[in-house]
């Protein structure tokens, strides 16, 4: 797979590619039987075929970082929380966050939570927030478990005092991750 960024840092990596490499049906058809079922379905479920396409490369980016130490995406068994956070149920001890918008998809695996999110700055809808806050807002709501619907129903955000988020630039896309520092 050709990664668009490919990121390491203590404790985590983080890995990005555009779309186009399963752009085509037929690379798609083929690529689906290499990834869990809990992927397929997350990829299927979307109603556009753009975004199947990032779905499922999301989870074919997981399955890179997962091959580092030994596992497949295929063979994990998901665990989804009641607000919909996927865990893996044999692997506590691994943390991962995946997001994909309008032809990149990008993940992240660490041994410390993490949340990640990726919006296309061309044609961002600006009257919901401003770019870099509300990809802040969503990494922070998937490091936490929540989404950003939290933020956004109550109305109020704060970082908390152990995360760190660092934001960049691939392209027309900006990208956040959110880190647990464990520092207050």
């Amino acid at each position: 797979m050709k990664l668009a960024c490919d990121m390491r840092k203590a404790g985590w990596r983080f890995v990005a590619a555009s779309d186009d490499q399963v752009a085509a049906s037929e690379v798609f058809d083929a690529a689906l039987p290499h990834v869990s079922a809990h992927r397929r379905a997350k990829a299927l479920s979307f109603v556009f075929e753009k975004d199947q396409r990032t779905s499922l490369l999301a989870g074919l980016l997981l399955d890179e970082l997962l091959s580092e130490r030994g596992l497949r995406e295929r063979d994990m068994v998901y665990e989804v929380s009641e607000l919909g956070k996927p865990t893996f149920v044999e692997h506590a001890d691994l943390h991962f966050s995946l997001a994909h918008s309008a032809g990149m998809a990008v993940g992240a695996l660490s041994d410390a939570p993490i949340g990640v999110d990726v919006e296309n700055l061309v044609g961002f809808p600006y009257d919901i927030a401003e770019p870099y806050n509300w990809t802040e807002m969503e990494s922070v709501g998937k490091l936490i478990g929540c989404g950003v619907g939290v933020f956004v129903d109550t109305g109020v955000y704060a970082r908390p005092a152990d995360v760190s988020v660092e934001h960049f630039v691939l392209g027309d896309h900006l990208v956040c991750i959110a880190r647990e520092t464990g520092l207050p």
